[in-house]
């Protein structure tokens, strides 16, 4: 998902909310983020740092908590950094000195992350001794990485925590790519809900709003549903507001959710029935009537479905009631004090069944599955699967959501509503973690039990004194797109592989574009991109031209009118079976659909069609015998088979177009120059590299390496194809460049179009000064010369540099036209 392609955006203003609120989170989103402070928002910032020192203690701590004073301190040094106090004030420096064992640091232990990043946020490492600590702090969290970057353990922040200090002290200690790679594994772990384990996916979302980087966008554009969903009615959201402000606004999402239509609602409304009364809570249903708990007299109350009715009230044996639930014939009903699950007759409120929950801590919501028990844990995030026949084995497991609240049976899986999660999450109770349908809470948020009845989910809505029959709203249908007119082929060297597959599927889905216009929007022509992993040197324009193509699809896809979204598959699999297991029922769901799916790599290359190169691009087509996916890729076959289900793979289907052409040129032009300069969000990865940039890594391999390509130059002595392939890339790329910018130029105004014809002219002479290497007409061609180190020195000087000069014309050029 990019900015481009939200279809829905806020539902609230929530800069009405900025504006207006009086609130301190208001008042720091004003001043720190929006940059537009008002009358009275600098004392209320004041107001806040005098509270917090007033609560200093005489020895400095911040804090009077007897486990974790320290602790505190330090986290209250990191607001009072966050809210603009001076590290020179004297109770800063007193609360330094207590967190330093006053006159020096403890020796014996390193700081703990949140004094290393409150050291960090106050300016204090220019100090020599505190540099040292700060040093050697970040240096012991380094070492225990393996420790705090478990997604299975510890507390739900702990590899939030431990990332924000490690960015924080990336100017002392290499810990940038540390960083970058935690957060991309957990982008690609974060599921359609936006969850990932039992961690808090706020706590991702504040992580994303301190690392800006497009690792971290990526983070948010996952969490998009989150914070849609998870918004007040008032535009923002409590004390998370800043957070969010800051990570939609860090990574340019802000405006478009701002202008975007507002998410509709997921659910619509069957049936409402009246709940008993307003301090209801949980639900359940015993297989032909409703149950609920009362809050003041903590009896369960068994209520007809047809229309509300209270049929029996039952005396629960404990006040300490924490969830009910159906257990065969009789109630479920679980207790946190002692932490007991107990079997309840529905007739007489008689305890038939104990069982002990021993190892569980907040016990929230129980239901059963099959002949297994479900109860979910608020603490540790799981949902604890216990056999009542072995009651003494229970076993952890992690839902598709944090931390599950009251629960419900649907078949073999499992519904939450969840404390974090602003959403009804279905669960496969058996794995671990896997998603199987979610949806938002109902009722702005406040649903306070939930129930399924075999055929329909029931939600209660304490506050409104109602239960409600829920059903999900479809989304509009589309007709199945006809495989047999799918027309897909080319030669990727010779043609864009991407922009290929982006006619061929937009063609399934009624939508129609011509090759040339998809490959000017695609932006590939404006800039090199190489993916120096590739060790053939063959491949790195034909692989890295495809790698960040979910930046630039966003603008074929809102001019055309398609809905473009990442299918989440699973990124992180023990093996490829695992993989196929749950990465199918997704892609046949989708497909079933009526969704064209599209990847970028994993093709098998060894197939019955001869060679198949894997980071073409292509068109995911189905499941052959539940084992492989097959799909179609530019050798004109339909049954390509791919290695992988798991390689990043786009959902596309039929929407309405958002843009007109000339926003659509417009979008174009900005992203060109940033892929030429190699900025945000074509910055540099160890995947690939644009523009500029990848103009470097090219002229240092022709510099250095004999061949090009030197494995190639080994075997066969023909590395100069590889160099004539990188070469032939850029050559009709710049040809395409130029014609595209001539073409849309008279579309522009008047005062942009002779920039546009400069940009023009300096493709122009990108081709020209190719041109020799590639045929040989007019100089020596990279047959001729490539394995003559010498001669590949001349032609970086005469050829390559003069290409890097044209590039950084064409981005100034291009600038002065949108400006």
């Amino acid at each position: 998902m990019s900015e481009m392609w939200l279809e829905y955006g806020f539902r609230y203003d929530p800069m009405l909310w900025a504006a207006q609120d009086e609130s301190l989170q208001a008042v720091l989103v004003r001043s720190e983020v929006l940059e537009r402070p008002q009358a009275g928002d600098a004392e209320l910032v004041e107001a806040e740092i005098d509270r917090i020192l007033a609560a200093q203690l005489p020895d400095g701590r911040l804090s009077d908590d007897k486990q974790h004073a320290m602790q505190v301190t330090a986290q209250q040094l990191i607001r009072l950094a966050d809210l603009g106090c001076l590290s020179d004030r004297m109770e800063v420096q007193k609360a330094v000195a207590a967190i330093r064992g006053k006159d020096r640091a403890n020796e014996a232990d390193s700081l703990g992350i949140y004094e290393i990043r409150a050291f960090c946020l106050l300016g204090l490492t220019d100090d020599v001794n505190i540099r040292k600590e700060v040093i050697a702090g970040l240096q012991a969290v380094m070492v225990r990485q393996k420790e705090w970057c478990n997604f299975a353990e510890g507390c739900p922040w702990t590899p939030v925590e431990h990332l924000i200090t490690l960015w924080h002290g990336r100017h002392l200690v290499d810990t940038e790519s540390t960083v970058i790679e935690t957060i991309k594994q957990i982008a690609d772990g974060l599921n359609a809900a936006g969850c990932l384990s039992y961690k808090d996916p706020w706590g991702f979302v504040r992580l994303a709003s301190t690392v800006d980087h497009p690792a971290a966008r990526e983070i948010v554009e996952k969490e998009i549903v989150v914070l849609l969903r998870g918004q007040g009615s008032d535009g923002a959201w409590g004390d998370r507001s800043l957070s969010v402000f800051r990570a939609l606004k860090k990574h340019g999402l802000f405006d478009s959710l701002q202008t975007a239509p507002p998410l509709p609602p997921d659910w619509k409304i069957e049936k409402t029935i009246p709940a008993p009364e307003a301090a209801c809570a949980w639900l359940t249903w015993d297989g032909s009537n409703l149950w609920t708990r009362s809050g003041s007299t903590g009896d369960a109350i068994a209520i007809s479905p047809e229309d509300g009715r209270v049929i029996r009230r039952v005396k629960l044996p404990n006040e300490q009631i924490t969830g009910i639930g159906w257990w065969d014939d009789g109630l479920a009903v679980v207790q946190k004090e002692p932490k007991t699950l107990l079997k309840v007759c529905p007739e007489t409120g008689m305890i038939q069944d104990t069982i002990l929950l021993d190892g569980m801590e907040w016990v929230n919501g129980v239901t059963q599955v099959g002949p297994l028990l479900v109860v979910g844990d608020g603490f540790l995030g799981c949902g604890m699967v216990i056999d009542p026949a072995n009651p003494g084995k229970p076993e952890h497991h992690v839902l598709g959501g944090p931390i599950p609240v009251d629960l419900a049976t649907e078949g073999s899986a499992v519904w939450h509503s969840d404390a974090w999660a602003p959403a009804l999450i279905k669960s496969d109770p058996a794995g671990q973690g896997q998603l199987l349908d979610w949806g938002e809470n109902p009722f702005d948020g406040f649903c306070t039990g939930i129930a399924h009845d075999g055929n329909h989910l029931w939600a209660l809505d304490a506050g409104k004194k109602r239960i409600c029959r829920i059903a999900r709203i479809p989304a509009p249908s589309q007709a199945k797109p006809d495989y047999e007119k799918l027309d897909l082929h080319g030669d990727g060297f010779r043609q864009d592989s991407f922009s290929l597959t982006v006619v061929a599927a937009a063609n399934l889905l009624g939508k129609e574009i011509d090759y040339d216009t998809a490959f000017a929007l695609s932006s590939n022509p404006f800039a090199p991109g190489i993916d120096p992993q590739e060790p053939c040197t063959s491949w790195w324009m034909c692989s890295g031209q495809g790698l960040r193509q979910d930046i630039s699809i966003d603008i074929i896809a809102d001019l055309l009118g398609l809905d473009v979204r990442r299918l989440p598959l699973p990124g992180d699999v023990k093996n490829e079976e695992e993989c196929l297991a749950q990465a199918a029922p997704m892609i046949e769901a989708a497909l079933d659909g009526g969704s064209v799916l599209i990847s970028g790599r994993g093709w098998e290359t060894s197939g019955p069609y001869g060679f198949n190169p894997w980071c073409w691009w292509g068109i995911i087509t189905g499941i052959r015998d539940g084992q492989t996916a097959m799909g179609a890729c530019l050798n004109g076959k339909h049954d390509n088979a791919r290695t992988t289900c798991c390689a990043t793979t786009w959902q596309l289907s039929v929407a309405e177009p958002r843009i007109g052409r000339a926003e659509a040129d417009v979008r174009l032009l900005r992203w060109a120059v940033a892929r030429i300069r190699g900025e945000a969000p074509f910055a540099s990865e160890e995947r690939y590299v644009h523009g500029l940039q990848a103009m470097d890594l090219w002229i240092e391999k022709m510099s250095t390496g004999v061949g090009f390509c030197e494995e190639c130059e080994q075997k066969a002595n023909k590395g100069w194809t590889d160099a004539k392939d990188n070469g032939a890339i850029v050559l009709r790329s710049s040809r395409a460049a130029s014609a595209y910018l001539r073409q849309r130029s008279s579309t522009f105004p008047a005062g942009a179009q002779p920039h546009l014809e400069a940009a023009a002219t300096c493709y122009d002479r990108i081709a020209e000064l190719l041109r020799p290497a590639i045929t040989g007409e007019g100089g020596e061609s990279y047959e001729q010369f490539v394995g003559n180190l010498d001669k590949q020195k001349a032609h970086v000087h005469e050829v390559l540099i003069p290409i890097r000069q044209e590039l950084e014309k064409a981005a100034q050029a291009l600038e002065k036209a949108l400006s």
